[in-house]
């Protein structure tokens, strides 16, 4: 009973993540089918120019466009976020199991074997949290300012 329980689970967290994505899809179907109608609806307007409303909805897709790719440059914050937070996790674990082993090897926590586990532990969760730190900006991306008028 326990192993369905835990398929369950997993389902669960599937239907989730595929809802959501769905939902994504959906939304983007919608915007996407409210600027054709709203487009359709320009172009049937009597006394407008055709070639200026095609020219604002050019200017505007354009605009969109240069706002999507400053996104795309900026990079994902979540993402790195969670790449960042397993680097600092496998570094915390792997600073306690090398803890563990020098003193296991020491036979017992003597203050030698302390005076010596506990600065490489402190170093090793040093490094994981700079590298996590590190990899977190990289991943990241610098945020660049819109330009001017924007």
């Amino acid at each position: 009973m326990e192993d369905l329980g835990d398929l369950g689970f997993w389902l669960a967290a599937g239907i989730v993540v595929a809802a959501a994505i769905m939902a994504h899809g959906l939304k983007e179907r919608e915007k996407e089918r409210q600027k054709q109608e709203t487009l359709r609806a320009l172009l049937t307007v009597e006394g407008k120019n055709t070639t200026e409303i095609l020219a604002y909805m050019r200017e505007r897709d354009a605009a969109e466009q240069a706002e999507r790719d400053r996104e795309k440059e900026a990079g994902d914050p979540v993402g790195a976020g969670i790449v960042a937070f397993i680097v600092g996790l496998i570094s915390f674990v792997g600073g306690l199991a090398v803890l563990a082993v020098i003193i296991r090897v020491a036979g017992g926590p003597t203050p030698v074997s302390l005076l010596i586990a506990i600065p490489v532990m402190l170093a090793i969760w040093y490094g994981g949290l700079r590298l996590a730190f590190l990899t977190w900006r990289g991943l990241r991306g610098r945020k660049k300012a819109p330009p001017s008028g924007a």
